[in-house]
């Protein structure tokens, strides 16, 4: 019995580390207009609410981010689409959320982030002239 619960435990810590190891194949940091302002310019330059990046291990929007716990391959036309798993939290509120990521067919730069039930949420561009963030970013 002692050994079935050690094996469980080992089981299930192994797969949580496995899980916080995720990434998506991508080199940069994806986002929206304002997304890449507030990397360039710094997160107190601007006032406003708003913006979404896209790193290897996680997406962040204002005052909330998901970690991928989890990243697949999902069928799109041009064989470049992600479904994740994130791990999320935003004003104190964990949750879970899973989106389809979807590279540009004739321009990987280019980014749509879908969600779980295939509808758009955002169309993101590779952003230009950012420091180094965290992942393959």
């Amino acid at each position: 019995m002692m050994k079935t619960i050690l094996l469980f435990a080992l089981t299930n810590v192994l797969l949580a580390t496995s899980a916080f190891a995720a990434e998506l194949p991508i080199e940069g940091i994806y986002g929206d207009e304002m997304g890449c302002e507030r990397l360039t310019r710094g997160p107190d330059a601007i006032d406003e609410p708003g913006g979404i990046n896209v790193y290897a291990d996680r997406i962040e929007g204002y005052e909330w981010g998901c970690s991928w716990a989890e990243v697949w391959e999902y069928p799109h036309s041009n064989g470049s689409g992600f479904g994740v798993q994130g791990l999320c939290g935003g004003e104190g509120i964990p949750f879970l959320e899973q989106y389809i990521i979807e590279l540009g067919f004739d321009d990987p730069s280019q980014m749509t982030v879908f969600a779980a039930n295939g509808d758009p949420r955002w169309e993101l561009n590779l952003c230009e002239g950012v420091p180094q963030q965290g992942g393959k970013g």
